[in-house]
């Protein structure tokens, strides 16, 4: 779980770049009615009402290291619209880089299948070993948790469960048997590269 905040405390490599990949899907409006100028004395005014325009899919992309960020907006298409931001990271954003780690959440079409739906076979084996995928958020999350969790001095909040008697339990083994219940009914991945 720690191996995600070591990708984040490396020094910079523009021949290995760390980029962080999220996705999110948003409903498209589009006004209407244009909006006023502004006059003299007079603000800018906004008509808010709009009409629906469709769905589509962002993906919010950042290299930390490097302080880049860029949002891509997509038809809803998930696996192809993954598979062609990857090669834009790859071939248009990240070009000099001779690796690229990804840092993703555990999505079902977040994976190097997508590649091979999309392109050809050849193409898709030429952007799979442009990436190390995936390293994923979740795991940074849990690996947060836990560091903000042994290095608090306060003790946990008691609940209804703590009635009459004191707590004893080492914090960390008991974070470790709650991210043992948690990843039994949702389990995360680890891909290494």
């Amino acid at each position: 779980m720690e191996e995600i905040l070591d990708v984040y405390a490396r020094p910079h490599d523009p021949k290995c770049s760390v980029v962080c990949l999220d996705e999110s899907t948003k409903q498209l409006v589009k006004e209407i009615t244009p909006p006023m100028r502004a006059k003299k004395g007079q603000p800018e005014r906004i008509h808010y009402e709009s009409e629906r325009n469709g769905v589509g899919t962002l993906f919010m992309m950042c290299a930390p290291l490097e302080g880049w960020r860029a949002v891509d907006v997509r038809e809803r298409k998930p696996t192809r619209d993954y598979a062609e931001c990857l090669k834009a990271l790859s071939d248009a954003h990240f070009a000099g880089a001779e690796k690229i780690v990804l840092v993703q959440d555990n999505l079902n079409t977040h994976r190097a299948a997508a590649l091979y739906e999309a392109f050809g076979p050849e193409e898709a084996k030429r952007l799979k070993g442009a990436f190390r995928i995936p390293l994923h958020s979740q795991t940074c999350q849990l690996a947060q948790h836990r560091r903000m969790r042994t290095e608090c001095a306060e003790p946990t909040a008691p609940g209804s469960q703590d009635r009459g008697h004191v707590r004893t339990a080492n914090r960390s083994s008991d974070m470790d048997r709650r991210a043992q219940r948690e990843s039994s009914k949702n389990p995360m991945v680890i891909h290494h590269g």
